[in-house]
């Protein structure tokens, strides 16, 4: 199985094992799963994502009155769009760490709660464009983001570790791929929570 979206390399994980004969092919199978298992764990992706031309709908559970909270960080924020009506850019501030933060404008998306608060309409979807993430070279190796968590491709590497031995499978959620039944080390589970994404 090559290398989908991992968060560490081959390399990593023999290395974290002391042992240079797991096959590629079981360090690759183990990282994919890691990886896959990583994102689940953060409730957040890594991972680039070019919403350039193609419209991004932001989860409900992820606006606030004033702030959007995206789950990964923002490499460029080129429009913002309530329903129909696109935000002037004054209208909003996005942060490289996922907030947008909104502020004052005249269209119709805002309520005047008193004389100096506004909150967003949580009631109407809400669509952005750019790009998010961290900046990759290619979908089969790690990112090259210099901003990348080394929290992350560290506890991969372990994740995907214990994933090397002859493990039982379970299915995900009933289908799809199987994953290997075996305990995440706590090492790793310290490691995530540093860049875990809490529920807003």
């Amino acid at each position: 199985m090559a290398l989908s979206k991992p968060y560490c390399t081959v390399g990593d994980v023999r290395s974290y094992t002391s042992d240079r004969d797991i096959p590629t092919s079981v360090a690759e199978e183990a990282i994919n799963y890691a990886s896959r298992y990583v994102d689940q764990f953060c409730n957040r992706s890594f991972w680039y994502h070019d919403h350039t031309s193609s419209s991004l709908l932001v989860d409900y559970r992820d606006i606030t009155p004033h702030m959007i909270y995206l789950p990964f960080p923002i490499i460029t924020l080129t429009e913002v769009k309530q329903e129909d009506t696109i935000l002037e850019p004054e209208a909003y501030t996005g942060y490289d760490d996922g907030r947008i933060r909104l502020r004052r404008n005249r269209s119709s998306i805002w309520k005047i709660l008193r004389d100096d608060g506004y909150i967003f309409d949580s009631d109407l979807d809400i669509t952005v464009k750019g790009t998010f993430g961290y900046e990759v070279s290619s979908n089969t190796e790690v990112p090259t983001d210099t901003n990348f968590p080394v929290a992350v491709r560290r506890a991969t590497a372990i994740i995907a570790s214990a994933f090397t031995d002859e493990n039982e499978e379970s299915p995900l959620f009933g289908d799809g791929n199987p994953i290997p039944v075996k305990d995440i080390p706590e090492e790793a589970k310290r490691l995530l929570k540093e860049v875990r994404r809490s529920a807003v």
